[in-house]
């Protein structure tokens, strides 16, 4: 068990290494909508990190690579577009993904 931790751990550091900005926790909750989608449904979400670039979220609908989405919050600064870069299920309907602000 601590091995496999040890692997999931490194392989973490290594997707931190690989980021253009520094991410830094920050936790609340948002909303979101997937751009293009036929209904305009507004998705749950909670912020997890931000960067410059980019933010990382746990969402409760899996998300393809490559969609966009559009953030809603009371924070003026954030209610932006976002590319999903990865995601990647965590359990039953918990999903963590990486956006990029676009």
């Amino acid at each position: 068990m601590c091995e496999n931790m040890d692997k999931i751990i490194t392989k973490e550091k290594s997707l931190i290494n690989l980021r253009a900005c520094v991410r830094y926790d920050f936790q609340k909750e948002i909303e979101y909508t997937i751009s293009h989608a036929n209904n305009q449904q507004i998705l749950k979400g909670i912020v997890i990190n931000i960067g410059g670039t980019g933010i990382g979220l746990y969402v409760f609908n899996p998300l393809i690579i490559g969609q966009e989405i559009f953030l809603i919050t009371d924070i003026g600064e954030l209610n932006r577009k976002g590319r999903i870069c990865w995601c990647k299920e965590l359990g039953d309907n918990v999903y963590k993904v990486g956006v990029k602000f676009i």
